[in-house]
């Protein structure tokens, strides 16, 4: 199974960003290859097969009124995901008041909560399916404060009683290029997505 990982925004103090997500799109890897070729076919039928679908660039007012192609991209791309077989979580965070705590020394190697959560929900689901799951980030993942995501994952995989009782993760996290990843592509929508309703319930 492959599991892509993606964040909207940040649980930071001086991020504007008042709902951050981290979400992780699950995939069965026999799909994977069939999934990847529908949303390249689309893209393709659309006149765009080489652009990267990233909602910051998509999912924006001005697509929305003044680029008709890109917003019927955008359209056509949740219409083919009502379809795709694949599980999504995520983890809806408030905006913190002060920095985040595994930023104190001593806590370098910590992995924070909101992949800590994420985790239990993949190994739980991977465990019912029978798969081993492959982690997958965009670019080198995000750089925590204290840590690389990658240090803080090896770390909590390997020393932490939780982290070792995860046996259907694989051994470490792999790092790809979004712009040729239609997983990543995919799960950077969604994650937008989830943080834009999550922040309309709050109004």
């Amino acid at each position: 199974m492959l599991a892509f990982f993606d964040e909207s925004g940040q649980p930071h103090p001086n991020d504007s960003c008042s709902r951050p997500v981290v979400v992780s799109v699950c995939i069965r890897r026999q799909d994977g290859r069939a999934i990847a070729g529908q949303l390249y076919s689309l893209k393709r039928r659309m006149g765009t097969p080489n652009i990267e679908l990233k909602a910051a660039n998509m999912i924006t007012r001005r697509v929305f009124e003044r680029r008709s192609n890109e917003w019927e991209l955008v359209e056509s791309f949740f219409d083919l995901c009502r379809t795709l077989p694949f599980a999504l979580f995520a983890v809806v965070m408030e905006h913190p008041s002060r920095m985040p705590y595994f930023s104190e020394p001593g806590r370098e190697f910590f992995l924070p909560n909101q992949y800590r959560y994420l985790l239990q929900r993949i190994h739980q689901y991977a465990t019912e399916q029978g798969k081993l799951v492959t982690l997958l980030f965009d670019g080198d993942g995000p750089t925590l404060l204290g840590g690389t995501l990658p240090v803080r994952f090896e770390s909590f995989l390997y020393r932490s009683p939780e982290g070792q009782s995860f046996t259907s993760i694989c051994e470490a996290p792999f790092f790809v290029d979004s712009q040729i990843t239609q997983g990543i592509q995919m799960t950077d929508t969604v994650a937008s997505v989830v943080r834009r309703i999550q922040l309309l319930k709050c109004f």
